[in-house]
């Protein structure tokens, strides 16, 4: 994940937390990135316990991107994401992928 786990509040690391487990990340990428915190060590104990009580949602939910849109309020100016959104819409509207070589078909054109 991109934050570091120091520089946040318990709300915003149960957030974080929500986001790990909504996105299919699994408990112990949550307690690796938890423990870069330099505030907290050794907080496996509490990972697990809000991991298990916490329910994976599909709809309305934190994901990756409600992360992205709270950093972009906090770093308006950031060029990283204006980066990211064109490369992203570059991905999907002319994709680098060899779907072909994936075993996909390619559309045919007649």
């Amino acid at each position: 994940m991109f934050l570091h786990g120091s520089e946040i509040d318990y709300n915003a690391w149960y957030c974080c937390m929500c986001i790990f487990k909504n996105e299919k990340y699994n408990l112990n990428d949550f307690i690796e990135w938890s423990n870069l915190s330099t505030r907290h060590t050794n907080i496996e104990e509490e990972c697990e316990k809000m991991w298990n009580r916490t329910k994976v949602k599909t709809d309305k939910c934190f994901t990756i991107n409600t992360l992205i849109k709270l950093v972009q309020r906090k770093y308006p100016n950031a060029t990283v994401f204006k980066k990211y959104k064109k490369c992203l819409i570059q991905q999907v509207s002319e994709p680098t992928i060899d779907f072909e070589e994936l075993g996909y078909q390619k559309k045919n054109t007649i």
